[in-house]
């Protein structure tokens, strides 16, 4: 079903902003998650992309809370990574979903740009049980 359209709807403001890296300009990708466990129940969540930006996020140690690191630490890095100094991102939130006997990690981040501000969504399968890298992926499935 869609929507109305209004007048304050343009091609330009559906238009997908993809998010590059400004040193390689080429599309972002991820090097790497890493997860530090400590005893009181918290952790560490560390996420590097490939050029070297890195984030981090500190969590409980629940699945819910490994998504939601994983994927404030990817926003984190590639924030560091933005093309363009006008952009900026936030988080919207994560969930995992089960769909067709698979494990369904969905992140949604928006982005600002100017005066346009855009909703994304990236879905990725998780990767066996790592819920913070499948974040991670899901967000830069979003911005790709």
């Amino acid at each position: 079903m869609s929507r109305p359209s209004s007048a304050s709807d343009s091609k330009e403001s559906r238009r997908s902003l993809p998010v590059r890296d400004r040193r390689r300009g080429t599309p972002l990708e991820l090097d790497g998650v890493e997860v530090q466990r400590d005893r009181d129940g918290s952790c560490l969540v560390r996420v590097r992309l490939v050029g070297g930006e890195v984030g981090e996020a500190t969590t409980l140690d629940t699945p819910p809370g490994l998504a939601q690191a994983g994927a404030r630490a990817a926003v984190r890095a590639v924030a560091g990574s933005l093309a363009d100094s006008e952009r900026t991102l936030e988080l919207r939130g994560t969930k995992e979903v089960r769909a067709f006997d698979a494990r369904i990690i969905i992140a949604a981040v928006r982005i600002r740009s100017g005066g346009q501000k855009q909703d994304l969504i990236g879905a990725v399968e998780m990767p066996g049980k790592q819920v913070a890298r499948g974040a991670a992926m899901a967000v830069l499935q979003a911005l790709s």
